[in-house]
C-alpha cells in the first residue's frame, strides 16, 4: 500500500552485474553471499544486484571534502544513501529525486562542475544549474537536490592545512597512525591551537604512521620549513642498539598521478639525537619517554620548484615493534623566493 515509500524506503543503484543461476534456477551469489545475506546488496527481480547504502558504508574509506555527484535517478530520493556520504565526510552530495532525463542529469551536472573548477562555490554552482536549466527536467518531474555544504569549493592544487588548524588531517592522507592533537603531555603547539602527530603505533598498532598530500610547488618555491618534536621508548636505553625508530620526510615527485622517484631532505634516527634528548612528561605503554625538544629544519627544495610533488612525513621502526616513537609536527611552510 506504499508504506515503505518515502522515508522509509533505500534508495539504490543498479550495478549492470546479473547474476547466473544453476540447473535448477537458483542464485550463485559467489562472492556476494556475505553482502547479500547482511543487506548491503539486493538482487533484482531479473537477477540484477542493485548496490543499498549499506554497501557504501561498508566499502567507502574516507571522502574528505569530496563532491559527490549522483547522476543516477532517485538517488536522492531520500535521504537513505546521502547521509552515508556526508557520514564519510563528504562536503556535499547532488543527486535527483526522481526518474531524470539523461539530457537534464548532464547539463545541470556539467554547469556546476565547471563553475567549481573556475572557484565557485557548490551553493554558486547549483543556483546557476537551476537558472540555466530549470530546477527540474519537465517530465515526471525530477528535482535536483543539494545536501551539506554550502561552502564547498574545488581545491586550489596548492598545500592546504600545513599547520593542522583545521583540526583534522584534511586534506592530508594518512597510513598508520596519524593524527591531529591538541596536547602531548604538557607540549603545546608551536603556533595555533593544534599540531600533527605520527607515530610507529603507539601500542594499539604495529603499523607506522605517515601523512602526505600532493600538490603543486610555486615556480620560485625555495624551501621547505617545520617544526618538530622527536618522543621515543627507545632513548638513552637503546641508543647504539639495532633500535633505530627514525623520522623521515621525503618529497617525490608526481607524474599522471603516480608518485615516482622520492627525495629524502630530512632525516633523524635515534643515535643522531640521543646525546641532546631529555626526560619527557609522558609515558606510553612501555614505559619511561624521552624527547628532543622542538626543533625547527628549513631544507632546500628548489629543485622540485614548479613541480607537482607529494610530501611525506613518515615515522619508521627498525628492530622491533614494541618500544614506540611518535613525532610532533607543526607550522609547516613552503617558502618562497623574493
Amino acid at each position: 500500500n506504499g508504506w515503505l515509500t518515502g522515508s522509509l524506503s533505500q534508495v539504490l543503484l543498479y550495478s549492470g552485474v546479473v547474476l547466473a543461476k544453476d540447473s535448477s534456477g537458483n542464485y550463485l551469489l559467489g562472492t556476494t553471499e556475505a553482502d547479500v545475506q547482511a543487506k548491503r546488496i539486493a538482487i533484482g527481480p531479473d537477477g540484477t544486484l542493485a548496490l543499498l547504502p549499506g554497501f557504501f558504508q561498508r566499502y567507502l574509506k574516507a571522502l574528505p571534502n569530496s563532491l559527490v555527484a549522483l547522476s543516477a535517478c532517485r538517488s536522492t530520493y531520500n535521504n537513505s544513501l546521502v547521509n552515508v556520504f556526508l557520514s564519510k565526510g563528504a562536503g556535499a552530495v547532488v543527486g535527483y529525486d526522481n526518474y531524470v532525463a539523461t539530457t537534464y542529469a548532464q547539463n545541470t551536472l556539467k554547469t556546476i562542475l565547471t563553475d567549481m573548477y573556475a572557484s565557485k562555490t557548490i551553493k554558486q554552482a547549483f543556483d546557476n544549474a537551476v537558472a540555466t536549466h530549470g530546477s527540474n527536467d519537465k517530465g515526471e518531474p525530477a528535482y535536483i537536490n543539494l545536501a551539506g555544504s554550502n561552502t564547498l569549493k574545488f581545491g586550489t592544487g596548492q598545500f592546504g592545512n600545513l599547520g593542522f588548524e583545521a583540526g583534522n588531517l584534511t586534506p592530508w592522507q594518512t597510513d598508520g597512525d596519524g593524527r591531529v592533537i591538541s596536547q602531548l603531555g604538557a607540549t603545546l603547539p608551536t603556533t595555533g591551537a593544534h599540531m600533527g602527530i605520527i607515530s610507529t603505533g603507539l601500542g594499539y598498532t604495529t603499523a607506522s604512521g605517515s601523512v602526505q598530500q600532493t600538490a603543486c610547488l610555486a615556480p620560485k618555491a625555495k624551501s621547505l620549513k617545520f617544526r618538530w618534536n622527536f618522543f621515543s621508548e627507545e632513548f638513552k636505553e637503546y641508543c647504539g642498539s639495532v633500535y633505530q625508530d627514525a623520522f623521515k620526510v621525503e618529497l617525490c615527485e608526481v607524474k599522471s598521478g603516480v608518485a615516482g622517484s622520492c627525495t629524502p631532505v630530512f632525516t633523524r634516527t635515534i643515535d643522531q639525537l640521543c646525546a641532546a634528548v631529555t626526560k619527557s612528561d609522558v609515558s606510553f605503554d612501555q614505559g619511561g619517554v624521552y624527547h628532543s625538544g622542538w626543533g625547527t629544519a628549513d631544507v632546500d627544495i628548489s629543485t622540485l620548484a614548479g613541480k607537482n610533488v607529494m610530501l611525506k612525513f613518515s615515522a619508521t621502526d627498525v628492530g622491533d615493534s614494541v618500544y614506540d616513537s611518535a613525532i610532533l609536527l607543526d607550522d609547516i611552510q613552503i617558502v618562497e623566493s623574493p
